[in-house]
């Protein structure tokens, strides 16, 4: 419970014994208003709003200017909810006099925000703000509500999105749903149920389910179970999917060999089935709450919300690197993001610089508001910005789930209409409040003769910065992967699997290239006479030096070698037409002979290695364009 909280709860309970305490100097002089109204008292006290209500009605029909049944009626209206009867109810006391019970100034501040009645909630609370000698709690308090009034008239007036859409009931029940993933094809949903069992809310028993269903047409089929081994008894829950829906990240609570009352666990999604899942490092979890983990695309680097020391206030979002295979401790996002209150439901897209997240600790629309905030070139994020009406509403939104390519989203709220407690929605992302522009590689990989899907693993390196971007796997099922690219920018791609030649490829991404690539690679197995093409090994124009972005390929090849002590390979050397065919020879010659000089560097030993150049003998393609040229000046290994 935040402080927000804390004043407001006492503030009521401040209002409500002050009313009954005045009883003692009452202002009306009708005996009979009198005793209607101190047995409204007695019902009070014992919280029996019905008959306090029938008792204060009977009181003021007798004194109908009787002022403090006027506010003990309206506080009893607020108690069962109804607001519009505790307006009528306090418009009237504080209209016969303000200055009797000012605090009720501030109740209709609340009572019209609640009923979005903005401009007289503003009025309300500048009143009151007016009054001398107000409480800085209280005035703390009405300086909050009348943020919050003018913050959702603006956003009321200025809507982000036309419409948003309720989710049939097929997925929407009369329990609680959270959407945890959607593919990128969107016909693929995963979501949590929250069984709370046929006594709803006041069951001592919650039990959440993984749910996955299929779009057939435009129709989503009957969910199914997720089976995640030897979970089926234990309390789970906050749980997210990789951009590829490979791997998925999960909180367990009080499981044996947790660290914290909640940790975060990950399980692996092998051949169509979830592994049993495994607890993260204690770099991430803690002898705290850790939950409602999110992967970065690339892997490198996990959010979360945790409840443990350094924090800014209740739960706070961390995040934590992953260098050479290992988690570093986590660090807290900062203030930019973290309030003295609550921040939950981190989700990273999968452009690397847009996190979306919810809090209570901002202005906003509701009890719980979804935010966004964007990844600065310093690496610092800029301050959480609320993603508006009616993403938003005067509920609970407490989590999201953009699309992977940015247009569309899925959010969990309890918002009024729905089918019970929190449903799932779903909408077209405003530009203002859309991730970046990313390119998604949906990729195959075979074996080149026979054709057949293969496990492996894909490496890409941004040629840029020489940083890998991503490292995924082929599903060993159908040999999909997915990676995520980005405008403007030229990628080393690496496959390797066991028993194989590693694929070496470039991707040259332009900005106008489609949203999606996709393409088929072929991996050749290792056996005498096969060779592969090595597409990243670079020189400059005449050289034969080895340039600093090769460094990747060429560890890849000492990786080959070392992994395989007994593969005696030939380096090829190739160029195109450009220069004579002595220069070409002798050029191809010099580049192939630095290539084998690398590797013996690398502990390769030199007779397991020989070189020969070709010039420009032994083209691929036509050397009448460029792109021609680029792809027959290569390096080939050759198995002896």
């Amino acid at each position: 419970m935040n402080f927000i909280k804390i004043i407001i709860i006492f503030f009521l309970l401040s209002w409500a014994l002050g009313i009954v305490a005045q009883s003692h100097h009452l202002t009306s002089t009708s005996k009979k208003a009198v005793k209607y109204y101190k047995q409204a008292e007695a019902f009070y006290v014992q919280k029996n709003y019905a008959e306090a209500e029938t008792a204060l009605v009977k009181s003021l029909e007798k004194d109908d200017s009787f002022i403090e049944a006027m506010f003990l009626l309206g506080d009893i209206y607020r108690e069962q909810y109804k607001n519009l009867d505790a307006i009528g109810s306090y418009e009237k006391a504080v209209a016969s006099n303000p200055s009797f019970f000012p605090a009720a100034i501030y109740f209709l501040g609340d009572l019209y925000l609640e009923e979005n009645q903005f401009d007289k909630a503003i009025t309300a609370y500048t009143n009151y703000l007016k009054i001398e000698g107000a409480s800085p709690e209280r005035a703390m308090l009405a300086k909050f509500g009348y943020d919050k009034a003018v913050f959702r008239k603006e956003a009321i007036q200025n809507p982000v999105v036309d419409e948003i859409y309720h989710l049939d009931s097929i997925i929407n029940s009369e329990q609680q749903e959270y959407i945890n993933y959607v593919n990128d094809q969107e016909n693929y949903l995963v979501f949590t149920i929250r069984d709370s069992g046929p006594l709803g809310m006041l069951s001592s028993t919650i039990h959440e389910y993984f749910m996955e269903s299929t779009k057939q047409d435009t129709l989503w089929q009957k969910p199914k179970v997720v089976n995640l081994p030897a979970t089926e008894r234990l309390d789970r829950g906050g749980m997210n999917l990789s951009f590829d829906g490979k791997q998925m990240y999960l909180s367990g609570c009080g499981w044996v060999e947790g660290f914290g009352s909640c940790d975060i666990y990950t399980s692996k999604l092998h051949e169509g089935r979830w592994q049993k899942p495994s607890s993260l490092s204690r770099s991430i979890n803690s002898s705290s709450w850790e939950s409602q983990a999110s992967i970065s695309a690339n892997g490198m680097k996990i959010y979360f919300t945790s409840n443990r020391k350094g924090g800014k206030g209740g739960s706070d979002i961390w995040m934590s690197i992953k260098i050479k295979g290992k988690w570093t401790p986590a660090i807290n996002l900062g203030d930019s993001i973290n309030t003295a209150g609550n921040e939950m439901a981190p989700f990273i897209h999968a452009d690397g610089k847009t996190l979306y997240y919810s809090s209570n600790g901002t202005i906003g629309m509701g009890a719980y508001d979804l935010l966004v905030s964007r990844k600065l070139p310093t690496g610092e994020w800029t301050k959480g910005k609320n993603l508006g009406y009616p993403i938003n509403s005067k509920d609970s939104d407490i989590n999201i789930f953009p699309s992977i390519d940015g247009k569309k989203a899925w959010i969990s709220s309890n918002r009024e209409g729905g089918n019970g407690g929190f449903d799932i929605y779903s909408f077209n992302l405003d530009e203002s409040i859309k991730p970046n522009e990313i390119i998604i590689l949906k990729g195959i990989v075979i074996d080149s003769s026979s054709n057949k899907v293969l496990e492996s693993i894909i490496e890409i390196t941004d040629l840029q910065s020489s940083e890998v971007s991503s490292i995924s796997n082929s599903d060993g099922e159908n040999g999909e992967f997915l990676s995520v690219l980005f405008p403007n920018r030229e990628y080393a791609i690496n496959i390797s699997r066991k028993g194989y030649f590693f694929y070496s490829g470039t991707l040259n991404i332009s900005s106008n290239e489609s949203s999606n690539i996709q393409k088929t690679f072929k991996l050749i197995k290792i056996q005498k006479g096969a060779s592969a093409s090595l597409q990243n090994i670079y020189f400059d124009t005449d050289k034969w030096e080895i340039k600093g972005e090769s460094l990747p390929e060429l560890n890849k090849l000492v990786e080959l070698l070392t992994q395989n002590p007994d593969l005696n390979i030939l380096i090829e050397g190739h160029t195109d037409n450009s220069g004579s065919e002595n220069h070409n020879q002798l050029l191809s010659e010099k580049r192939a002979k630095a290539v084998m000089e690398f590797l013996i560097l690398k502990d390769i030993k030199p007779n397991r290695l020989s070189f020969v150049g070709f010039g420009a003998e032994k083209p691929i393609t036509d050397n009448s364009t460029e792109k021609g040229k680029s792809l027959n000046r290569r390096t080939v290994v050759r198995v002896l």
